[in-house]
């Protein structure tokens, strides 16, 4: 997907699953628009986005203030 990471060679991308996150999504929301993807999943595309910089141009505030909301909602 033009050398950009997947979630488990599933060709969801993971700046895919930011922008969901970015949008206000829940993971339960991300989730059952994309049936192929697990909460597991939706956690690491967070952590492989911040770690790498691949939520560029997405803002890094919101990604990493929602990541910290979900994560402590669980």
């Amino acid at each position: 997907m033009g050398g950009r990471p997947c979630i488990r060679g599933l060709r969801i991308r993971v700046v895919d699953v930011l922008n969901l996150l970015e949008a206000g999504l829940s993971i339960e929301q991300i989730v059952a628009e994309l049936p192929d993807l697990e909460r597991e999943d939706v956690h690491a595309a967070l952590i492989e986005g911040l770690a790498s910089g691949e939520a560029q141009p997405i803002d890094m505030a919101t990604i990493r203030d929602r990541a910290w909301a979900l994560l402590a909602s669980e």
